[in-house]
């Protein structure tokens, strides 16, 4: 518990101070935490070597030891966890994942706190309740061990009724996964249209990722160059293409069904995603003109752009065994196929909804990495594009 609440940065306290310039209450919260687990653990581990000591012993064998131990293991893995979005690195860690800014936002800070300060309550009244062994002073230590720990949740309790933060910062907090790469898979083409929204959802995730993960990289890196950029644009475009059909298709089904907010809901998406599209053919276009000083290699990020168009592009047509080669040749789903009850509904548009998420990340995350490597003299462009075009210069020069 104390290495939980040493990683909440001082987000608690970003909620509005009081006039006079006090500590908020979930600074208030936060700081007490710390307090009381500090003083916890002088009672518990008076010296350096009453804790070794304790380390090094072997697990108790009553029930209220093993439960204890139970729940430090669990609490051991859930830091693990949220420790995954972020650098492993000495110093100040540096983000992982899109779900990092998320870790370290003031709600999900708060619902942990919270959620510690309920943890320290059931250990402490789990421990006095089990009656412990030991002389006088022992128990005295460890009640009083357990009194402190009961305070923390009296601290974030005052400050949850003071500045309530609401479920969905619980809600949040359960919701952030491992970050962990999901394993690749492509579509067989016996796939349903659940089995085709649950892999483009895994796509998706994979191409978030990768992205990222890309983005971080020095600006030299191989996975950084023309033949990459290329066919994430393309992919991008056919993907955003086959979004918007799915999405007017879903409108029409919405029609027949006699929906008409949720129809003009879905058309406004689709209007969007024919957007975005719009947006990645002109990026394409624009890299035409372009190249980098090392091409030919496809990164992982522009690997996996193309498996999630092929799964977005199944779930848009008709053919199963569809590829990026048909384009729009290949017959449209019709309602009836997409939508055969209307327990399908959330799926696909989950499925949508991912796909497009991933395509908007990888444009910011490809955005960053054309500046860096054109910061770094690897983007390159044909003489003739300059302004003032003189003789005696290379054909191609860097940008």
């Amino acid at each position: 518990m104390t290495r939980y609440v040493q990683d909440i940065t001082g987000e608690p306290a970003r909620t509005p101070s009081a006039p006079d310039g006090s500590p908020s209450p979930w600074e208030r919260a936060l700081s007490e935490a710390r307090q009381a687990l500090a003083e916890v653990g002088q009672f518990l581990f008076p010296s350096q070597n009453a804790a070794y000591a304790i380390r090094q012993s072997r697990r108790a064998g009553g029930l209220t030891a093993q439960r204890l131990d139970a729940a430090t293991a669990a609490l051991t893995t859930g830091r693990d966890l949220l420790h995954t979005h972020f650098t492993s690195a000495p110093g100040h860690p540096r983000p992982r994942s899109e779900w990092s800014s998320l870790i370290t936002s003031a709600p999900v800070s708060q619902a942990l706190l919270t959620e510690i300060g309920a943890l320290a309550h059931q250990a402490a009244t789990l421990t006095l309740a089990s009656q412990p062994t030991g002389n006088d002073r022992t128990r005295q230590q460890l009640t009083a061990a357990c009194r402190r720990l009961q305070t923390i949740d009296t601290a974030a309790r005052t400050a949850y009724q003071q500045q309530p933060i609401g479920r969905p910062g619980h809600d949040l907090l359960r919701a952030i996964p491992v970050n962990m790469l999901p394993p690749p898979r492509t579509p067989t083409g016996r796939e349903s249209v659940a089995e085709l929204c649950a892999g483009a959802i895994r796509s998706a995730t994979r191409l978030r990722r990768l992205a990222w993960t890309s983005a971080q990289q020095p600006a030299w890196s191989p996975d950084l160059n023309i033949t990459s950029l290329r066919q994430v644009a393309a992919t991008s475009t056919i993907t955003s293409h086959n979004c918007h059909a799915i999405l007017l298709t879903l409108a029409d089904w919405a029609a027949q069904h006699r929906e008409p907010d949720l129809g003009a809901e879905l058309t406004a998406s689709a209007a969007a995603a024919g957007h975005a599209r719009q947006q990645w053919l002109e990026a394409a276009r624009g890299l035409e003109v372009v190249t980098t000083d090392s091409a030919g290699h496809v990164s992982p990020a522009a690997a996996e752009s193309s498996t999630l168009a092929t799964w977005i592009g199944r779930l848009a047509h008709a053919d199963p065994a569809w590829t990026l080669s048909n384009g729009s040749n290949s017959a449209p789903r019709i309602p009836a196929s997409l939508i055969a009850s209307p327990e399908d509904l959330p799926h696909v548009v989950a499925a949508i909804h991912h796909a497009c998420e991933a395509l908007s990340l990888t444009g910011r995350m490809q955005a960053h990495e054309v500046l860096a490597a054109g910061f770094a003299h690897r983007i390159l462009v044909p003489t003739r594009s300059l302004p003032g075009r003189r003789s005696g210069i290379p054909r191609l020069r860097c940008l």
